[in-house]
């Protein structure tokens, strides 16, 4: 050994580097990565659609994200106190007359049967004149009870009313949404359905929650005539840019502006 040199030493010694490695290709050559199962991969691949879907909602409604009370709250702006006022009594006058009476009533019976209490020389007259102010207390506080009720449950058309008064007008560069169009924008919005866009493609007009999710839309199918619905909206979205995003309280305030004619 003592005839080798330094370099032929390093090369027979079985604990160098090089030896080493001369004698683990087989091991290194068995070794396989851990790879993502479907599953997983399938969960990776809708997270992802989801962020990049949530950045294109967001980039689409920049400063026109919206919530169910901010719209609601726009709307009955935008409809004014007079008109709101004006629809009621239009509806419901008499439920309101009735509950005045009922409540006028009401108080002044039951004034009537205190006084009655107090009167400790009860006889059969007074006794009879108990009984029917019961009756009568009974019979207001029930008619005020229904008349609340009846207000309660009116579906009121504000949006007729409004539109309908004669000084209604709105400006030539504005989108002109008719009645029957406004009204059942504003039934989405009551049930969280806050925007909408004209699907081009698909000829239909979607409406969309706050997550972007479509969840219904309206077909344009060929309209009756200008009374039909069918008409009415297709010549909403005649006057929307298509693809665009837009929240139904402001088409229904007359905030959208036309689309630039082609």
């Amino acid at each position: 050994m003592t005839g080798l040199t330094q370099e032929e030493q390093k090369r027979n010694s079985p604990f160098t580097l090089e030896a080493i490695l001369e004698e683990e290709p087989e091991a290194n050559n068995s070794y396989i990565n851990d790879a993502l199962p479907f599953d997983k991969c399938l969960k990776a691949d809708t997270q992802v659609e989801e962020a990049e879907r949530k950045k294109e909602l967001s980039r689409q409604l920049g400063t026109a994200r919206t919530t169910a009370d901010q719209s609601k709250k726009e709307i009955r702006e935008w409809l004014g106190t007079s008109v709101i006022i004006k629809t009621i009594l239009k509806l419901d006058f008499l439920e309101l007359i009735g509950i005045a009476i009922s409540v006028g009533g009401t108080v002044g019976l039951w004034n009537l049967w205190l006084n009655h209490l107090n009167n400790t020389d009860y006889t059969p007259i007074l006794l009879l004149r108990g009984i029917c102010l019961t009756i009568f207390i009974g019979m207001l506080m029930t008619m005020g009870v229904y008349s609340l009720f009846s207000i309660a449950t009116t579906k009121y058309n504000f949006i007729t009313t409004k539109m309908n008064g004669k000084d209604y007008l709105i400006k030539e560069d504005i989108v002109d949404c008719p009645i029957a169009a406004k009204e059942m924008l504003l039934s989405h919005i009551e049930a969280d359905e806050l925007y909408g866009k004209v699907n081009k493609e698909r000829k239909r007009f979607e409406w969309l929650k706050n997550d972007g999710e479509c969840d219904h839309y309206w077909n344009f199918d060929k309209p009756k005539d200008k009374n039909d619905i069918e008409y009415q909206m297709k010549y909403l979205a005649d006057q929307l840019e298509a693809g665009k995003m837009y929240r139904l309280s402001d088409i229904i305030t007359d905030k959208v502006k036309k689309k630039v004619s082609q």
